[in-house]
C-alpha cells in the first residue's frame, strides 16, 4: 500500500534536486525492484523507514536499505522538498545505522558529486570512496 506514495515522493524529491531526469516509469521500476527484492523481517528491511506526517498522513521521508554484494546499501534516501528541514534525513540514516550495527560493520551509499546530501554524509562520518562516472551519448 506504500508503493505509489513512495514512488511519488522519490520522483518528486529527485526531480526537485535536479539530479534525476528519469521518467516516472523508471522510478516506479526502481522502487518495485527494491520492494520485490527485500525480504520482510530481514535486517535491511528493519533498517528501512517510511516517515509520515502525523497531521496530514502524507509520506514525507524514506530511507530504503538493501543488500548489495552482501553488504547494506542506502538504496534511496528522500525527504519531501516542501517539508520544513528538521534533520529528517539525518534521523532516517541514524535509525538505519542503529538497526544495522549489530549485524553489519558498514553501510554503503552512492551519491552524485554536488548533491546537497553529500555534505550530510561527510558530517555523519561516511568516508569517500572511489569516484565513478557515467557517460551518456547525446543524440
Amino acid at each position: 500500500e506504500d508503493r505509489e506514495p513512495l514512488v511519488e515522493l522519490a520522483h518528486l524529491a529527485h526531480s526537485e534536486q535536479g539530479f534525476s531526469e528519469e521518467p516516472l516509469e523508471a522510478r516506479q521500476a526502481m522502487i518495485g525492484r527494491f520492494l520485490d527484492g527485500n525480504e520482510a523481517g530481514s535486517v535491511p528491511h528493519q533498517a528501512s523507514t517510511l516517515l509520515y506526517d502525523e497531521g496530514s498522513g502524507q509520506l514525507v521521508g524514506a530511507c530504503l536499505i538493501s543488500l548489495w554484494e552482501g553488504w547494506p546499501l542506502v538504496y534511496d534516501l528522500v525527504v519531501h522538498p516542501a517539508h520544513p528541514p528538521q534533520g529528517l534525513a539525518r534521523r532516517l540514516l541514524q535509525h538505519a545505522l542503529t538497526v544495522l550495527h549489530p549485524s553489519y560493520p558498514v553501510l554503503r551509499l552512492f551519491v552524485g558529486v554536488g548533491n546537497p546530501a553529500e555534505s550530510l554524509y561527510y558530517r555523519m562520518g561516511f568516508a569517500p570512496g572511489p569516484a565513478l562516472a557515467s557517460l551518456k551519448l547525446q543524440p
